[in-house]
């Protein structure tokens, strides 16, 4: 007898494998549509700690005395500047010198006044807001003089910038527990200050935290430090690994993640798509965040179209300003089944 060949046609064994890669195709797609937040931000952008060093008031001395900032070009610092006083007020030029390569102007009002007993704060924030972006500036962060503050004043804040640094602590703000977004502790620099106390603090910083400093005069004016202590001070949050960059920067950063962490995704036909709102009107153009994506690995990560590439750990450097991200990848294609075959 003759081996026995049995015919069975393809187009049956097709629609069991089509129920199959169909089910499969179902699964994973679920399981896409299941997780929310699939974005999380890397702290501090891959860094243990953050540190931002700010000088206020628009003093020449700062701009005299901060050159060697020039030898450190990963490094950016702060100067907030009053409008009508002072040596801004007179030759701006010094502080656009820096701004120029890539350190942040931000408002410190026009005349200097404690905002809680005298002149009118929107007045005093609006102005010295719109004179600082008629010179090109951004400005998205105010730093209010005396660190004088109350409800009035924050409210007046709130409508130009993002941002508001106060003072009167050590200076250090965490990762997890959402700020006063107008009241951002920072750490004093007295005449009677000490930069081992300062050292002390940036130390803590690198367990997780943001160490903001006050400073006024650099080697003159008033509350002075010396060219030498500052320079040591930011020497040390970089040997720290400390991420070292302006008040906005860092600001802008931690705003982000409390909101992208949280922003869920919806399904596409390859993949998903999450968007998400931009918390307030005056934050940065650009907000780069780094990133770890779920579901991603393998797939093409982009926004408005264009593709972002992952770094060598995995993570994304992607730009919140942008409100979107898309992942997606080559669908499952089931083709038609013709014919027989011989099992």
């Amino acid at each position: 007898m003759g081996a026995y060949k049995s015919k069975i046609p393809y187009s049956m064994e097709c629609f069991k494998n089509t129920l199959c890669v169909a089910a499969s195709f179902a699964a994973s797609f679920a399981a896409v549509s299941a997780f929310a937040g699939p974005i999380t931000t890397v702290p501090w952008n891959g860094h243990p700690g953050a540190a931002s060093f700010t000088f206020d008031d628009g003093l020449h001395s700062q701009t005299n005395n901060l050159t060697f900032l020039d030898n450190m070009p990963d490094v950016s610092v702060t100067f907030f500047v009053c409008t009508g006083t002072m040596d801004f007020a007179s030759n701006s030029q010094p502080h656009l010198n820096y701004a120029k390569k890539g350190h942040e102007i931000g408002n410190h009002t026009v005349n200097h006044k404690n905002l809680t007993q005298e002149g009118n704060p929107s007045s005093e924030i609006d102005n010295a807001a719109t004179k600082l972006r008629s010179l090109g500036l951004e400005a998205t962060s105010l730093a209010t003089p005396y660190c004088a503050q109350n409800a009035n004043v924050k409210n007046a804040i709130n409508k130009q910038h993002f941002i508001n640094r106060g003072c009167g602590g050590s200076g250090l703000t965490g990762w997890d527990t959402e700020p006063d977004w107008m009241q951002i502790d920072s750490h004093y620099w007295q005449g009677t200050s000490n930069v081992a106390s300062f050292k002390s603090t940036l130390d803590q910083a690198a367990s997780g935290k943001w160490h903001v400093q006050l400073n006024h005069g650099v080697a003159g004016n008033w509350d002075v430090i010396s060219a030498a202590d500052i320079k040591t001070l930011i020497e040390y949050a970089v040997q720290k690994n400390l991420w070292v960059a302006s008040f906005s920067t860092v600001g802008a950063y931690l705003r982000a993640h409390f909101t992208i962490d949280k922003a869920t995704a919806t399904n596409t036909s390859t993949g998903f798509k999450v968007t998400w709102t931009s918390p307030p009107e005056h934050m940065p153009s650009s907000v780069p965040l780094r990133v770890k994506i779920q579901n991603a690995q393998g797939k093409t990560v982009s926004q408005k179209g264009k593709e972002v590439k992952p770094n060598s750990d995995g993570t994304y450097t992607i730009d919140f300003m942008k409100l979107e991200l898309e992942v997606s990848g080559e669908p499952i294609e089931i083709k038609p089944f013709k014919g027989a075959i011989e099992i």
